[in-house]
Formats: C-alpha cells, sequence, structure tokens
C-alpha cells in the first residue's frame, strides 16, 4: 500500500495532543492548506495542525506519523480503513474503536491501546501501558474483534472483559491478564503477573508461565493436548513466530475457572 499524506513531528509537544480525528478516509478530500489549517485539541485550547506537524504527500490510503510521540493520543481511533504508520511511540487510547484496516506502531504505546477494538490488525513493535484492549468509558464489553500483536511486554489487566479476536504478547503481561473476559483469546510469550483470568466468565490465556501456584479460583484439571490451539499457533506463524514453539511443549497444564463467577475460560501454562 503506497500513497498517502505523512505528518512529520516539528517537536515534542509540551501537552497532550489529541489526533484521533486523523485517518486516510478523513483526509481523503483535503487540500495540503486545508490539511494545515485543522484543527487539533491541545490541552484545554485547539491550534491548526501545522504548529505541529510538517505535511507532506496527499491524499491516499496510508497515513505516517514520521516522528511518534508518547503526547500524540489517540492514534487510529475509529480506524475503518486502509493504514497508519507511526515512526516512534504514541500515546494513550491508540487504536481506540478501531474497526478494520491496519496500524503499525514502530515503539510503545501508553494506556487504552485498542480500547474497545472491533477489527482489524495493531502491530505495536514496543510495549503497551495498562487496560490492552480494555472497555470505553460507560460500556461494558472491551476488544470486540480483531488481532493485537506486542512486541515486548504488556501492562496490567491486558483484555480486561475482552469479548472476541486475539491479543499476542511476546513479553510479560502484567497482574490480572485477561480479568473479567467472556470471550477470545490472550497469548503471552512470558510470564503472566499475579491474578491472571480474575472473574473471567469465558475465553483463553496461554502463556509460558504464572506466579507460582494456581489461582485460588481455578482448578487444575492436569495436561492438556489441544489440536486446535496448534492449529491456531502455525496459521499465526508470522505475526508471533513464538507461539508455535510455545505450544510445542504441550500437553500443557490447563487451569479451569473463573469459578467464583461459575467461569468457563482457561488458563493454559507451558510451564513443567
Amino acid at each position: 500500500m503506497s500513497g498517502g499524506w505523512r505528518l512529520i513531528l516539528r517537536e515534542r509537544p509540551p501537552l497532550p495532543v489529541e489526533v484521533g480525528a486523523l485517518n486516510p478516509e478523513t483526509l481523503a478530500n483535503l487540500s495540503p492548506a486545508q490539511l494545515e489549517h485543522l484543527p487539533l485539541v491541545f490541552g484545554r485550547r485547539s491550534i491548526p495542525l501545522a504548529e505541529l506537524f510538517r505535511v507532506e504527500g496527499g491524499p491516499g490510503p496510508r497515513l505516517v506519523f514520521a516522528g511518534g510521540c508518547e503526547r500524540l493520543d489517540g492514534i487510529g481511533r475509529n480506524l475503518a480503513s486502509g493504514e497508519i504508520l507511526v515512526d516512534g511511540n504514541a500515546g494513550h487510547e491508540a487504536a481506540a474503536g478501531q474497526g478494520a484496516g491496519e496500524i503499525r506502531i514502530a515503539g510503545s504505546v501508553r494506556d487504552h491501546a485498542a480500547m474497545g477494538m472491533r477489527g482489524g490488525v495493531l502491530s505495536i513493535t514496543g510495549s503497551a501501558g495498562a487496560f490492552l484492549g480494555a472497555p470505553p468509558p460507560g460500556e461494558r464489553l472491551g476488544m470486540r474483534g480483531g488481532l493485537v500483536t506486542i512486541g515486548g511486554n504488556a501492562g496490567a489487566r491486558a483484555g480486561d472483559r475482552m469479548r472476541r479476536g486475539m491479543i499476542l504478547i511476546s513479553g510479560d503481561a502484567g497482574a490480572a491478564c485477561g480479568a473479567r473476559m467472556v470471550a477470545g483469546t490472550i497469548a503471552v510469550a512470558g510470564r503472566l503477573g499475579a491474578l491472571p483470568g480474575l472473574r473471567m466468565r469465558r475465553g483463553t490465556l496461554i502463556a509460558a508461565g504464572a506466579p507460582e501456584g494456581a489461582p485460588d479460583t481455578f482448578a487444575d484439571t492436569g495436561r492438556a493436548d489441544l489440536t486446535i490451539i496448534r492449529l491456531l499457533a502455525r496459521k499465526l506463524g508470522t505475526a508471533a513466530p513464538w507461539l508455535e514453539p510455545l505450544l510445542r511443549a504441550a500437553p500443557l497444564r490447563r487451569l479451569a475457572g473463573d469459578l467464583a463467577v461459575d467461569g468457563k475460560g482457561e488458563i493454559l501454562l507451558a510451564e513443567t
């Protein structure tokens, strides 16, 4: 995919900036001058886009943020088509509400990435903050579709209230990963933090290991050799090359729960 606007960050802004309105679809009919004058929320006021970015290129299916920054909030918000590339870090709520298309971030993101995500692909080469794939304010369900890949670690409560989709974490996951899950799959190449699967009802958590001992409200059902999981790993080999070797150690230790909420979820651990 080629062609599109290129936004070159002039300098790191002193305050967070909401850039969620910037995507290939909404910018498709703008001239360079119109784009430069587009207002951005900056603290308690708005500023023209040209104060923060130098504009290159033209309308197309791709939008590039050249020079990312942890103060750029909402990158890819509600993306419905096309591709967004970020050359660096991103702020809070990256890919919030994403429904389709692809977002690739060559850095780390702050909290609430993929919040309420409904589809598409989010790829982050670095780490993610807390509440990855969690519900938007006032809503009951978190991530409802799509694929998220994290090259580093994820913070606390990744996949909170997750309903559908897949999260692949190449590092470790923080506390309460998969908390209140309704469905979906989270795979972690490293170790889970404390209280994995807290109050989960359905869904699958896969990890290399977890805190010492099974969570009190999960039942250890012994070893499970699940062919469907192996097939899934092969299908996702490009997105997560570590997943198939992780599962090659099968049969996995299977924990069922969370029994405190009559849950039918599962945690699959490759540790011996």
